[in-house]
């Protein structure tokens, strides 16, 4: 199963540029995989992780608070090890 939350930002002059914001779940055998992707014009950043040692319902809860709380591609993986959250990058 996948689940993706989408933020989209529009350029404000001088203050914020044009950009997308994705958040993926994925179930996989060997855990819940997270994504994160961001698109800036040409610019793709996508960072990628396995949890290991949390559940279908606990990475639902995870990635709705990356969304609503708009956390940026820079800083989600501090947010996992915050949440004690186990993982491996892929």
């Amino acid at each position: 199963m996948k689940i993706k939350y989408i933020h989209q930002y529009s350029e404000i002059e001088g203050l914020q540029p044009k950009k997308t914001i994705m958040y993926i779940m994925e179930t996989l055998n060997e855990g819940i995989k997270l994504t994160i992707v961001l698109k800036k014009k040409k610019y793709i950043n996508r960072e990628s992780c396995v949890c290991c040692n949390i559940n279908y319902r606990r990475g639902m809860n995870i990635l709705k608070f990356l969304y609503e709380n708009s956390v940026e591609i820079n800083n989600w993986l501090d947010v996992l090890c915050d949440c004690d959250v186990k993982y491996y990058l892929v």
